[in-house]
């Protein structure tokens, strides 16, 4: 046995237990032990994977990879230049902000002991041992040194309990019956470049919103809202952007109501969510707002707003300015689709590349176009595209989204849609 905790350049590390080996591969694949084995790939994108640990039992997380070859080396006796060609890092933060590096060897100093101090360049084989781990969250970190590359890799932990699939969140599980999820947004709602989560939902009582603080916070609760709108009224959509130009994420809501505002517009984290914005108040009975997003549309930084509503007469959607224009009204449209006919999704995305976003607005209709496409404020919101005319009664768009899917610079656009044949969704180049 090694004299030393940790490996060392006579033992390496130690010799082999093939029967705590076999025992860690049959407890491993119990998904309620404590034992762990993730068999990965790395891309180039750091990967976290979030575990609890009771404080009673030390932690142990190793990774373990086989390099791909490298150059040829000289001749010589202990050589002592590093030979990693994927250079991959393990280590953990703590509850308390810790941070656990793997144990590293100092090839200029051999009888020295290991050390867990930095992280290890030299290894294909990494370890982070915690002998007395506080109880409660960690966060397992796989990155990387160097360009990116792909590398498969085995990792394996003791004495913990994963929180998640992938370190992730699943929330709700306590809402009772009849409530549920209409809506789920992300954005950055403070300064610190992680996404937070924003949660809309269908219930009589209690929040109708959540605003979640972001993975490393374990999905807190950052704000909460509706509790007193009454019963009836309930959060549709949820939606995030920058709305004064201050690098955080401004939150918008939209809800079913018959009285009072239809939709709502908060200040970000740092300004403890304060009301910014409300409108809709003079809708009238039956008309609510159905769905909200953000884009710039005039290329000046600030994001504009779109809402979409259900009514039979009067505009189905609105473009408002942004914070610094005093959220006035840009463009209003639908007016003359007819009773039946609302609107039901928006979206905002620069499909012609000229630093403008484009909005498309998702309507449900028996009849003519399911679907518009209109240009920026610069062009005076012309119809750019429409489409679904010939789908005939009973099938209408039910979202809409833009995003770039083969990376040419411009946007391509996603149609959903409600029917009982045929396709259901739509790329459209």
């Amino acid at each position: 046995m090694a004299p030393l905790i940790g490996p060392d350049y006579i033992y390496g590390w130690g010799v082999v237990d093939a029967a705590a080996a076999a025992n860690f591969l049959t407890n491993a694949a119990n998904p309620n032990s404590s034992y762990i084995l993730e068999e990965r790939v790395y891309t180039g994108a750091e990967q976290i994977i979030e575990v609890s640990s009771a404080g009673n039992s030390p932690l142990k997380a190793t990774i373990v990879w086989t390099d791909p070859p490298g150059p040829l080396q000289g001749e010589g006796l202990d050589d002592k230049k590093r030979v990693l060609v994927n250079d991959l890092d393990l280590w953990m933060t703590g509850p308390d902000d810790t941070t656990y590096y793997p144990w590293t060897l100092d090839p200029d100093n051999p009888g020295n002991p290991a050390k867990q101090d930095k992280a290890n360049h030299i290894d294909n084989v990494e370890q982070v041992f915690i002998a007395v781990p506080p109880a409660g969250t960690y966060q397992i970190h796989i990155g990387h040194r160097g360009g990116a590359f792909k590398q498969p890799y085995s990792l394996f932990v003791d004495n913990v309990q994963i929180l998640a699939e992938d370190g992730y969140h699943e929330g709700g599980n306590d809402w009772g019956d009849d409530r549920y999820t209409t809506c789920i947004a992300f954005g950055h709602v403070d300064s610190d470049r992680k996404a937070e989560v924003g949660v809309a939902r269908r219930s009589d009582t209690g929040p109708r919103f959540f605003i979640l603080d972001d993975k490393a916070t374990n999905f807190s609760l950052l704000h909460a809202g509706g509790e007193d709108w009454g019963d009836g009224r309930y959060a549709t959509c949820i939606a995030f952007g920058d709305i004064d130009n201050d690098g955080r994420d401004e939150v918008g809501i939209t809800r079913k109501s018959n009285t009072g505002p239809r939709y709502y517009i908060l200040d970000d984290a740092e300004n403890n969510f304060k009301l910014l914005y409300a409108g809709g108040e003079d809708w009238g009975d039956g008309r609510y707002a159905t769905s909200i997003a953000f884009g710039d549309i005039d290329g000046d930084g600030y994001a504009e707003i779109g809402i979409t509503r259900e009514s039979d007469t009067g505009p189905r959607f609105f473009i408002l300015d942004d914070a610094k224009h005093n959220f006035a009204l840009l463009h209003a449209g639908g007016e003359d689709w007819g009773s039946g006919r609302h609107a039901n999704a928006i979206a905002f995305g620069d499909i012609d590349d000229d630093g403008l976003a484009e909005f498309g607005v998702a309507r449900d209709s028996d009849t003519g176009p399911r679907y518009f496409i209109l240009d920026d404020k610069d062009a005076h919101f012309a119809l750019m595209s429409e489409g679904g005319d010939g789908w005939g009664d009973g099938r209408y768009t039910t979202s809409i989204a833009f995003g770039n899917v083969d990376l040419d610079g411009l946007l391509e656009i996603g149609i959903g849609r409600k029917s009982d044949t045929g396709p259901r969704y739509f790329i459209l180049g």
